[in-house]
């Protein structure tokens, strides 16, 4: 799993570079709730649990197509990559998330919520500071 930071968005990478047959790709994430922290938010690129428009804001689902953004690319040798594009600014997204395969799990990664300073509270239209944020992302692959 790799991991790049942009200013409100974080791009997770899985990639399984030999996958086993009949054996799907999962995600985890902290989007489905404390009590359900080791359970899957997706299966390739289909969330378990979506939101629905009644629940989009609450937590216990997935806000796909939302929040959390996703593309499952299969080469024909056979290699398997998801790309995720998860908004920082959603506190239902902050914590560990990891990938795993056939039994296997990836390093796990941490996502930390964006934090806004109270000027742009007070001061919503002056324009926003823009600060790089560097963080070691683990990288491992499936082989």
């Amino acid at each position: 799993m790799k991991a790049n930071h942009g200013p409100n968005f974080t791009q997770i990478t899985c990639r399984i570079n030999r996958p086993k047959p009949n054996a799907e790709v999962y995600l985890t994430c902290p989007a489905l709730g404390e009590s359900t922290t080791h359970e899957n938010c997706y299966q390739g690129c289909q969330p378990t649990n979506p939101c629905t428009q009644s629940t989009q804001h609450q937590s216990g689902c997935v806000p796909h197509d939302q929040t959390v953004f996703c593309q499952k690319i299969e080469f024909p040798n056979g290699t398997v990559v998801l790309n995720l594009n998860v908004d920082r600014t959603d506190k239902r997204l902050a914590g560990l998330w990891s990938c795993t395969h056939a039994g296997l799990e990836s390093t796990k990664f941490e996502i930390e919520l964006k934090s806004y300073s109270i000027m742009n509270e007070i001061n919503p239209l002056s324009k926003p500071v823009v600060k790089q944020e560097k963080h070691d992302s683990g990288t491992s692959e499936f082989n």
